[in-house]
C-alpha cells in the first residue's frame, strides 16, 4: 500500500513539475528501464534480497545479460575520471544489465554539454541564468506550451533556477552528499526532486562502464555531476547502470580463474575491487 501511495506521489510530483507530458515520459523510464519489475519485487518483504537474487540468478543464467556485481553499490570517483556521454538517442538503461554493441563509443564530452556549459558561465563567470542557453531553451520550450523538467510554465523558472542556486551553495558550505544522507535529513524535499529513479537509493549519478572499463555518462544527476566539476569537488557517488559486455566478461574472467592478476589492465578500476 506504502509503495502504490508512493508511486501516486511520484506522479503528481512529476505533474506539478513538468505537466502531462512528464508524467508520460515517468511512466516510459519507469517501464522501460526495467524498475517496473523492480517495484513489483519491492512489494514482497526482504524486496532488496529479492533483487539481489533476481540479478544474480539472472548472471548464473546468462553472464552475457546480468552482472555479477550488486547493482546498488555506490563508488566514490573524481569528477575528472567521468568526461564522456554515453551515446545514442536511446541507450541501453536496464538497471543490473550487460550489452553488447557500440553504445560505448563515443566522443560526446560532457563539458560539451548545454547543461554544464550554462552551469558553467553562471557559477564561474556570473552570468545571469537568463543569459544562458540553458535558461534560452526552457524558455522557447515553455513559451510554446511544452513543459520541461520542473517547469509547467515560465512563471516556474526562477523557483527551478533558484534551487540549482541552493543546490551548489549547500554542496560548497556543506559538501557532496549521499541520497540516503539527503533522504534522512530533508526526507520530503528529497523525494519530492527524485524524479529520475524509483527510490533515492536508486537515484545516484548514474554512469555505466564500456568495454575498456570507461566510465560514461548516464541517467540521472546530470546538474549534480556539472555542478561537482565547476566546484571542484574530489569525490562523488556513482551508480553503474549497465556494463559493456566485454567488460563484464573480464570481471567474470578474474573471478572465475583466480590467476595471477599481474598482467590484468585497469587492476585499479573500483568496478574490479570486489573480484580482486
Amino acid at each position: 500500500m506504502k509503495r502504490i501511495e508512493y508511486l501516486i506521489s511520484r506522479s503528481i510530483s512529476l505533474y506539478q513539475n513538468m505537466g502531462f507530458t512528464g508524467v508520460v515520459k515517468g511512466i516510459e523510464k519507469y517501464i522501460r528501464h526495467g524498475s517496473l519489475r523492480n517495484d513489483f519485487i519491492r512489494m514482497v518483504p526482504a524486496n532488496k534480497r529479492l533483487i539481489h537474487t533476481y540479478i544474480k540468478l539472472g548472471h548464473t543464467i546468462s553472464s552475457k545479460r546480468y552482472t555479477d556485481a550488486d547493482p546498488f553499490k555506490i563508488f566514490w570517483v573524481n569528477p575528472s575520471q567521468i568526461e564522456y556521454c554515453i551515446s545514442g538517442s536511446q541507450p541501453p538503461a536496464k538497471f543490473g544489465r550487460v550489452y553488447s554493441g557500440d553504445w560505448d563509443i563515443t566522443n560526446e564530452e560532457f563539458t560539451s554539454k548545454t547543461t554544464y556549459q550554462s552551469l558553467h558561465d553562471h557559477f564561474i563567470e556570473n552570468i545571469p541564468w537568463e543569459e544562458t542557453q540553458y535558461y534560452k531553451n526552457k524558455y522557447k520550450k515553455l513559451k510554446k506550451g511544452k513543459p520541461t523538467r520542473g517547469c509547467s510554465s515560465v512563471e516556474d523558472l526562477p523557483k527551478y533556477f533558484a534551487e540549482i542556486d541552493d543546490i551548489y551553495t549547500n554542496i560548497i558550505q556543506e559538501g557532496y552528499k549521499k541520497q540516503k544522507t539527503l533522504q534522512s535529513e530533508k526526507p520530503i524535499e528529497t523525494t519530492h526532486k527524485n524524479l529520475d529513479a524509483p527510490t533515492s537509493s536508486m537515484n545516484e549519478i548514474g554512469v555505466s562502464i564500456g568495454r575498456n572499463g570507461t566510465l560514461l555518462k548516464h541517467v540521472r544527476g546530470r546538474h549534480r555531476l556539472a555542478i561537482a566539476k565547476i566546484a571542484g569537488i574530489n569525490q562523488i557517488p556513482v551508480q553503474i547502470i549497465v556494463r559493456h559486455e566485454k567488460w563484464q566478461s573480464l570481471r567474470d574472467k578474474i573471478k572465475n580463474t583466480k590467476s595471477d592478476v599481474s598482467d590484468i589492465p585497469n587492476k585499479e578500476h573500483p568496478d574490479l575491487e570486489d573480484v580482486l
